[in-house]
């Protein structure tokens, strides 16, 4: 009797990649080798299959995790068998950047992972970018009826489909970014998404520090106690992007999810859905986000701009961008 270890199950669409793999079942350990009690005949062959397949069904159900639901903190998860290094982590703290705890060369083993439909609008922009060209579409129609598509830019970041999950790694949640393409998963692209995280933080750091020293102007324009320069403690509405560090798959059990040597990322979010801030022009209108973006395009003098601006809203006005 042969078992599939659970590297060879196909990757699923939703669930906790929690499950130990299973070893191969070989016939010692269904009962072959037992001896029978005394006064007891040895097991035929009948028995002995039937105890096969019974523990090929256990080992299969407890890994394949297709079609499940998923609930990553409810009682103690299983083993993941998922361990990363940090080997790319060039971003400091700032007023508009959230950390994380991880040091360089780091190592650590991912608990959990879950897939999580409130994070699918993170994929939205790579399916649009794929579908911009028409495919599928037109049928019989002309260019000049075709409705006109929205564009978007091309290169990596549109074009480079990526997989998010909420990962359970030291006791705190984050999510983790693979590429869907395996050839995708290298250091030089996770650079690229660093590299982005580190230009909007800069943005968010000035946004934030203008915000705070209009407020206390107008503070002091109102005969409060306001002081000279603008505090990165003081509380009050600010955008902070989420730091991402990036890390090397060191050993894995799910090679389809991110084989060994593969470079991923893992970024510090303590939220389970994602919410579009600046995206299509259909999203809710949040005066923050739009201030943020207009703010960029105004700081940089028309040369950059952001796009695809999504996260979650928090505490007294906060909005972590991710």
């Amino acid at each position: 009797l042969k078992v599939r270890p659970f590297g060879s199950v196909s990757c699923c669409r939703r669930g906790v990649f929690g499950a130990k793999p299973p070893k191969r079942a070989r016939a010692d350990a269904v009962g072959c080798q037992q001896q029978a009690p005394a006064g007891r005949r040895p097991p035929g062959d009948s028995t002995i299959m039937g105890v096969a397949l019974s523990a090929c069904r256990d080992l299969l159900e407890s890994s394949c995790v297709e079609d499940r639901p998923a609930f990553l903190f409810d009682g103690a998860p299983r083993q993941l068998h998922l361990k990363l290094r940090v080997d790319a982590s060039p971003i400091r703290p700032s007023m508009g950047s959230l950390m994380h705890d991880f040091r360089l060369t780091d190592e650590f083993n991912v608990d959990a992972v879950e897939l999580l439909r409130g994070l699918e609008p993170l994929c939205w922009r790579h399916e649009r970018a794929a579908g911009q060209d028409g495919f599928g579409g037109g049928g019989s129609m002309s260019p000049s009826q075709q409705p006109q598509q929205r564009q978007w830019p091309g290169g990596p970041r549109c074009a480079i489909p990526m997989r998010y999950v909420r990962a359970k790694v030291r006791g705190q949640s984050a999510l983790l970014a693979v590429a869907t393409a395996p050839e995708h998963r290298t250091m030089e692209r996770v650079l690229e998404g660093i590299e982005d995280s580190k230009d909007a933080a800069s943005y968010a750091h000035s946004f934030n520090a203008h915000l705070l020293q209009a407020g206390l102007h107008n503070e002091a324009s109102s005969g409060g106690q306001g002081t000279a320069l603008a505090d990165e403690d003081q509380e009050g509405p600010r955008v902070r992007v989420c730091i991402p560090v990036g890390c090397r798959v060191l050993s894995s059990a799910i090679p389809q999810f991110a084989h060994p040597g593969a470079v991923v990322m893992l970024i510090p979010f303590p939220s389970t859905e994602v919410s579009k801030f600046i995206f299509d022009g259909s999203e809710d209108f949040m005066e923050l986000p739009q201030a943020f973006f207009h703010y960029v395009v105004w700081m940089s003098g028309g040369r950059e701009s952001l796009y695809d601006l999504q996260g979650v809203e928090g505490e007294e006005g906060e909005f972590l961008i991710v």
